[in-house]
């Protein structure tokens, strides 16, 4: 029975996704964006857009893995033997990007972009606001 309780608990450790708190979108002044959301499936979406000096960007997007704290984003890399992996870190309401082995940048940039070591905030969903109905104009024909 004790074997049973320990298979259970490291299964069901294994299967945990991120913590609620990592979803959603983070952001720079510059449009830079990092949209992170949960798929029906249970999986995670990442979508990747970074703007830098005269209109060269990084994008990326695609499923990633939860795993020790942080998501793995795998994509096709200039080699097979060469994946662009690339780690998002969560922290403080921030994500920080790891572009490991820098083998995402030669795929997924222009000349002048990275992923590696962007930080971006979480944006904060801002309360609307009721629209006031306009003044009535009294005494006018």
């Amino acid at each position: 029975m004790r074997w049973l309780n320990f298979i259970l608990i490291c299964c069901s450790a294994v299967a945990q996704g991120p913590p609620d708190s990592v979803y959603g979108v983070y952001t720079k002044h510059t449009g830079d964006s990092v949209r992170v959301g949960k798929l029906a499936d249970g999986k995670v979406s990442v979508s990747c857009r970074l703007i830098f000096g005269a209109g060269q960007t990084c994008e990326l997007e695609g499923q990633a893995v939860w795993k020790d704290n942080l998501l793995t984003l795998r994509a096709d890399g200039l080699e097979d033997s060469k994946p662009c992996v690339l780690e998002l870190r969560f922290a403080g309401g921030k994500v920080t990007l790891k572009d490991t082995g820098n083998n995402c940048r030669p795929v997924y940039c222009g000349t002048r972009g990275t992923f590696e070591g962007v930080v971006l905030a979480k944006s904060v969903a801002r309360k609307k606001q009721p629209v006031k109905p306009p003044a009535k104009v009294v005494g006018k024909n």
